[in-house]
């Protein structure tokens, strides 16, 4: 069973917080990922969104099944790394090709930086509402980008419904093996079901007239308030600090 990645209540500080905010730690947290490959650097950032986990007292069940997905992905670049990446130290030779210590670890870090990036987007998903998000982007970028935004997070947990009713349905036809077979016979209905999905939002958005272009009226204006501008603080300091431990270690 797929546990859901969606907006959780709760009363603490990061949900009281300003989606703009709450984006910004989460555009940061993505950028600072990618910066280095560096093993320690990454284990700080790792760290960073651990403790942000842990104080929040998310369901964790719910995070590491979303995560699950980013493992199978940090497995399978650490093996094609380990082939494809030059290197001198050869682990073992297979058909002609070598599995090098250097690409090994060089596929650690690319799966550390993907299992970042799985934890802190359940983070930003599960604190904010995607009304009060698109309220917030509203006064500071266009409608356009707003709703796009927007529609992209909302659609993880419909995302995780429709494949979880998809493997329910191959289950129920005999397919429990999970080879090739098994993963296109998910895959290829998933596929085919996002794209009809984005079809009828597209004709449903046009139905209702909707125009970035046209000039709205909000009845609410959610802006930065003292706590806000605190942890924008806060996030840049560590970002710094995080940087600086990269350049001292390289």
């Amino acid at each position: 069973m797929i546990c859901l990645i969606e907006y959780t209540k709760g009363n603490s500080l990061f949900h009281k917080l300003n989606p703009i905010t709450k984006l910004f730690w989460l555009i940061s947290t993505s950028i600072l990922c990618i910066v280095s490959t560096n093993f320690y650097y990454l284990l700080t950032i790792l760290g960073w969104v651990v403790l942000t986990i842990v104080a929040l007292k998310l369901p964790l069940i719910r995070i590491l099944s979303f995560v699950k997905v980013f493992m199978f992905l940090a497995i399978i670049v650490i093996i094609l790394q380990g082939f494809l990446y030059p290197g001198k130290l050869i682990i073992f030779n297979i058909l002609g090709m070598t599995f090098t210590t250097e690409g090994f670890f060089f596929g650690i870090a690319i799966a550390f930086r993907l299992l970042c990036l799985g934890l802190a987007v359940p983070v930003f998903v599960m604190t904010t509402k995607p009304k009060d998000l698109i309220e917030s982007l509203g006064n500071h970028v266009s409608g356009e980008i707003a709703f796009m935004i927007t529609t992209a997070f909302r659609f993880i947990p419909l995302f995780q419904l429709e494949l979880q009713t998809i493997i329910n349905a191959q289950q129920s036809r005999a397919l429990k093996k999970r080879n090739i077979k098994w993963y296109f016979a998910i895959t290829i209905p998933l596929l085919v079901k996002s794209l009809t999905r984005a079809k009828y939002m597209a004709f449903s958005i046009e139905s209702r007239g909707f125009s970035p272009e046209l000039k709205k009226n909000r009845y609410f204006s959610r802006k930065l308030n003292k706590m806000d501008w605190i942890v924008v603080i806060l996030v840049i300091v560590f970002a710094s600090l995080a940087l600086l431990i990269n350049t001292l270690v390289c």
